[in-house]
């Protein structure tokens, strides 16, 4: 669910606009340059924040209704005390997703964004 301008109201970007990512938290696994092929198609890398641990992992399965998961293990890693802050220049975003994170996250997140247009 989005609250915020109605679809008919939301501009699309260019193609030539940068796209950014505001965080994530990376398994210590990961290199950067591992995901170089973001840059390469002007992402702003900009936002990601670095921790050492796992990442989040969820394992499940479906059966025949696609809404109806049921899930055999969760393990939180290091989002379990992630506290995500906002760069600066992400502050004025018009658009934020923040997917499906715990509700204060998304609160801490809201709270950190000046005035976005449309929240999903």
């Amino acid at each position: 669910m989005c609250w915020g301008a109605p679809p008919s109201t939301l501009r699309r970007r260019q193609a030539s606009s940068p796209t950014w990512v505001l965080w994530r938290p990376w398994e210590n696994d990961f290199a950067l340059n591992d995901i170089s092929y973001l840059k390469e198609r002007n992402v702003d890398m900009s936002g990601i924040q670095v921790d050492n641990g796992k990442t989040f992992r969820w394992e499940g399965r479906y059966g025949y209704d696609l809404n109806q998961a049921i899930t055999l293990k969760t393990e939180l890693n290091v989002i379990e005390t992630f506290r995500p802050s906002i760069p600066e220049n992400f502050k004025d975003a018009e658009f934020v997703f923040l997917a499906n994170i715990d509700p204060e996250l998304q609160s801490h997140v809201i709270n950190q964004i000046k005035g976005p247009a449309t929240v999903c």
